[in-house]
């Protein structure tokens, strides 16, 4: 990365003047989409901060109910800012040089991870793994500790070098408190005091139960009546989850796109029931 000097001069919002390092042209990726955008070396906390230029030109709308930016048919996720929400980078100690078919421990650093709480959980960076044939196992980890570190597994044939300051991927604050007083209230909505098997588990507590005990039956019935709530009753009462995304890549090739094949007859009646039954 080449640096030019830089006409203008830059001042916080205090008026204070800020040293600039020079210009540099580079690729911004922003969800899936990429932009091509001049970008001002600087002395900052924040990892990048996106001017009202580049937002007047490709952000059609800030959603505060959804917290995401709408750029066309795209939506970027924003996260509140806060002292234990920010999103850090991880990076590289130093350069590691990993041997084919092994797991190595490497030394890494969290810029500004007086941010974030005390456990956060590193999210590897995906790009990463899909240009070399490395597997970065992330997961939760102290950021009050003087030594971080993460998995690196290399399953190539072949050394893989990670430089030092590669970037690795993201962490974002983790409560364990939190998540399990969320998953203990909810599952307290849906006890139910009596010891009667609902119907929708009958099947199963008798498929479970041919070679238990009288004593390891009451205990299985027990328990199914106690969490009978996290149980689906159909295929219609299955819900959805936002919490993990998933993006698969294709490399060059072209979507396929196919028209629907028409039933046999004879199941015909089984998809008018099913949409009927949907209805």
């Amino acid at each position: 990365m080449s640096l030019v000097q830089v006409p203008q001069t830059f001042h916080t919002v205090n008026g204070e003047q800020m040293v600039v390092d020079g210009q540099t042209d580079l690729v911004l990726q922003l969800h899936r989409e990429y932009f091509d955008v001049p970008l001002v070396v600087c002395e900052i906390d924040s990892d990048g901060i996106l001017g009202q230029d580049f937002l007047r030109q490709h952000v059609d709308s800030i959603n505060y109910k959804k917290s995401c930016l709408v750029m066309g048919q795209t939506s970027v996720p924003l996260w509140v800012g806060g002292l234990a929400n920010q999103i850090c980078r991880v990076e590289m100690q130093q350069t590691v040089k990993i041997p084919p078919n092994s797991c190595m421990m490497v030394n890494v650093n969290i810029p500004q991870k007086q941010h974030l709480g005390q456990l956060g959980y590193v999210e590897p960076s995906l790009d990463l793994m899909a240009k070399n044939e490395v597997c970065i196992m992330g997961g939760v980890v102290d950021t009050t500790s003087e030594t971080l570190t993460l998995s690196i597994l290399n399953y190539g044939e072949s050394d893989v070098t990670v430089y030092k300051n590669t970037h690795l991927g993201t962490c974002e604050s983790h409560s364990e408190t939190s998540t399990s007083f969320d998953r203990i209230a909810t599952i307290k909505q849906t006890e139910t005091v009596t010891n009667t098997l609902p119907e929708h588990l009958v099947d199963l507590y008798e498929r479970s139960t041919v070679h238990l005990t009288d004593f390891e039956k009451q205990g299985l019935k027990n328990l199914l009546c106690k969490y009978q709530g996290v149980f689906s009753k159909s295929a219609e009462d299955i819900g959805t989850t936002t919490l993990v995304q998933h993006s698969f890549k294709t490399g060059n090739a072209v979507p396929i796109r196919q028209p629907p094949r028409r039933l046999p007859l004879g199941k015909r009646q089984i998809e008018w029931d099913e949409i009927d039954n949907m209805l």
